[in-house]
């Protein structure tokens, strides 16, 4: 189902830049003790992880703070919960725990610790979001063949459930996305079986998820999703070679804006990462040039669309 109702936030006409912040991935973001912290692998081949964060969305920390005792093998995924903030990933192909599973997680986003999961292997970058209080992971298992997406949650951080399939009908070989909305775990993908299509599916406890759908919204990379005022945003890369940002939402998670809202002077260059500040929404990407150099769009404050 989709609506053709217009999204009550936009996004200034450009993004802005940070040349001394170069990425290596697609990047993670999330909010934390009142700062937006963004995510992402070292564009270099240590693989190291950095960290970056801002009080207001606009002045980021530069450089980003590097961590070469944490090596990531893809893009990041973060959400705080119980006064830390974690970072999920993917461990670095070629060690002993290559595609395991890993998460670092931090009391002050300044100081961080990680350690791997052991017998969960993923295909790509997973997704994370807190939910009843419990930390949630979503990933792609690892299985070429028939790639499916699994969730884990935990109440401490440390001990997980077994994973569990969220949706048999969802097939996607990119990374998910994951939030909260309206007391609901959501989960979005890009399917691979029907025309890069945009995928969610949702569920009221993290554990059954319900009537995923499929909508006449083309994605040209994984999705970002964030929730914001009364409304699910997802944001994405254009599904085409000029690599705008796109952006669609929807008051209730199931009747999204279509055609999703294109930003013609915002290129993206990886999949988006997205959250909120202030009753801003924000998205992080690398530059669509060979620089790598991190760009965030920031939209209109809420109060002032409404």
């Amino acid at each position: 189902m989709s609506t053709g109702d217009v999204d009550p936030v936009s996004f200034t006409p450009s993004a802005t830049g940070y040349s001394g912040i170069q990425i290596g991935s697609a990047p993670g973001m999330a909010t934390f003790n009142n700062r937006l912290f963004i995510a992402f692998q070292a564009n270099d081949p240590s693989h190291s992880l950095f960290v970056t964060s801002s009080p207001d969305g606009v002045n980021f920390t530069t450089p980003a703070q590097g961590y070469p005792e944490i090596q990531i093998g893809s893009a990041p995924a973060m959400a705080a919960i119980n006064g830390r903030l974690y970072i999920a990933f993917q461990a670095v192909a070629g060690l002993v725990d290559t595609l395991t599973l890993g998460l670092a997680s931090s009391a002050d986003g300044a100081d961080w610790t990680a350690r791997i999961i052991p017998g969960i292997q993923i295909l790509s970058g997973p997704a994370m979001a807190a939910f009843n209080n419990r930390l949630y992971i979503a990933f792609l298992a690892y299985d070429p063949d028939t790639p499916q997406l699994f969730v884990i949650s935990s109440a401490d951080g440390v001990n997980f459930t077994t994973p569990a399939l969220v949706d048999s009908a969802i097939s996607t070989g990119n990374s998910p996305a994951m939030t909260v909305f309206n007391n609901r775990l959501y989960i979005s993908a890009q399917s691979i079986y029907f025309m890069n299509a945009l995928n969610v599916t949702s569920s009221p406890d993290g554990v059954s998820f319900f009537n995923s759908r499929a909508y006449a919204i083309q994605l040209g990379s994984a999705p970002a999703m964030t929730a914001l005022g009364n409304r699910l945003y997802i944001s994405c890369q254009a599904n085409d070679p000029g690599h705008a940002l796109f952006v669609t939402s929807s008051t209730d998670g199931v009747n999204f804006t279509t055609p999703a809202t294109g930003y013609p002077g915002i290129l993206i260059g990886s999949a988006p990462a997205s959250g909120e500040l202030d009753q801003q929404l924000f998205v992080a990407f690398q530059a669509n040039d060979p620089s790598h150099v991190l760009y965030v769009a920031a939209s209109s404050p809420i109060g002032n669309a409404e």
